[in-house]
């Protein structure tokens, strides 16, 4: 190998640990960009869940509230036993699919799922599909184990809960309207 050669060799190392380097820090930089993007995407996930689980919420109060005349103090019975379900959900130790199971052996109901196409979705709106199929389903259970409500009552506030669900999409009624109408009776609003 030449005299040149052997300088143009050096150079092309020179050059290829240059880019190397650069490459390296690039790649840091970018891994440092999506960890912090997937931070925030979580940070968002869960906003999105915590607002599906309030208004669900909302809903089921009101609906048990209309369905059964139920107060503060049953609904408070009612959130505890299902808040002992969402954290065995969270914590992996049951999933939807076996409360659907244990709903449909034990009264033979399942809550009703349309068939839909959700791949065309966005992220927050496939969590908030979840969230409500999740909710759903501890909900009914939770009236079945805390209370011992079988079918022809679970039937009745699960429907009940959808027509509510369906007056707060159309927009005939708001979330505001609902916490209204849970108000002590001398400050109640009548949904219908």
């Amino acid at each position: 190998m030449g005299r040149f050669a052997k300088a143009l060799s050096r150079k092309h190392e020179k050059n290829y640990k240059k880019s190397e380097e650069l490459a390296e820090a690039t790649e840091k930089k970018g891994k440092r960009a999506v960890q912090h993007a997937t931070t925030k995407q979580i940070i968002r996930d869960r906003t999105v869940m915590a607002g599906a689980y309030d208004t669900l919420t909302l809903i089921f109060d009101v609906a048990v509230h209309e369905t059964f005349g139920w107060g503060v103090d049953m609904r408070a019975r009612l959130h505890k036993k299902m808040s002992r379900h969402i954290l065995c959900m969270k914590s992996r130790l049951v999933t939807t699919k076996d409360i659907e199971r244990i709903l449909r052996d034990e009264v033979n109901m399942e809550p009703e799922k349309e068939e839909l196409n959700i791949d065309s979705w966005g992220r927050d709106h496939k969590i908030r599909y979840k969230a409500v199929g999740d909710l759903s389903a501890i909900f009914l259970l939770s009236l079945l184990d805390e209370f011992g409500y079988k079918t022809r009552r679970l039937d009745r506030v699960y429907k009940a809960a959808s027509r509510i669900a369906n007056k707060l999409k159309t927009g005939k009624v708001t979330a505001l309207d609902l916490e209204k109408s849970l108000a002590p009776r001398g400050k109640r609003v009548l949904l219908d």
